[in-house]
């Protein structure tokens, strides 16, 4: 098999035991029995824990950089593009759990310092690309000159992070999604005026 498709069937099985189990309890057998794998063949892909965790962490920023590049090819209209990326979001995490669970675990926030410092770089990365957005919904009249790109942003980001939390926790049995999209609907209406 492939080594690239190899890793992202085992990070895809890292996720999904991190949303069965946290991140403190993801152990590299369980992950290797999940993909058909001895534990042993693991370390042929990743050097650890730690090194898997952290392609985990990359592959979320890969897919959200995914998004954000074909909410531009699906429309030139940047509250479709916000659209876009919140329903493709919402799709991701509820497809995957564990993705919350990683991005806001305590370990993130108080473990490694590479974890961390990736973690909050996805945050800023993703928060300036959605104040973009917002800035060209200034620029093309989208919405009020008035409107802050930044807060806009951080409206976005929080109604995700919440309904990502209650997804997660829920174990996927919560689906704010659609109480999620109606709620930056609104919001988004106040600022056209």
């Amino acid at each position: 098999m492939d080594t690239e498709i190899r890793r992202e069937q085992i990070i895809s099985a890292a996720l999904g035991l991190i949303g069965e189990k946290g991140l403190r309890n993801l152990r590299m057998p369980d992950i290797a029995q999940k993909v058909g794998l001895v534990p042993s063949a693991l370390y042929r892909h990743f050097s650890g824990k730690q090194e898997l965790v952290l392609a985990i962490v990359d592959s979320i920023r890969a897919s959200l950089e995914k998004h954000l590049a074909r909410s531009g090819e699906e429309t030139p209209d940047p509250l479709e593009r916000l659209g876009f990326i919140m329903d493709e979001h919402l799709k991701m995490i509820g497809g995957s759990p564990g993705m919350p669970l990683l991005v806001l675990s305590e370990d993130a926030a108080f473990g490694d310092p590479k974890m961390r410092r990736r973690i909050l770089e996805i945050h800023e990365f993703f928060r300036k690309a959605l104040a973009d957005i917002m800035k060209e919904a200034i620029k093309t009249e989208r919405v009020g000159p008035d409107t802050d790109p930044g807060e806009a942003a951080l409206v976005f980001v929080s109604l995700i992070q919440h309904t990502a939390v209650m997804t997660a926790i829920s174990g996927g049995d919560v689906d704010l999604g659609p109480l999620a999209r109606r709620a930056w609907g609104k919001y988004v209406r106040n600022l056209v005026g």
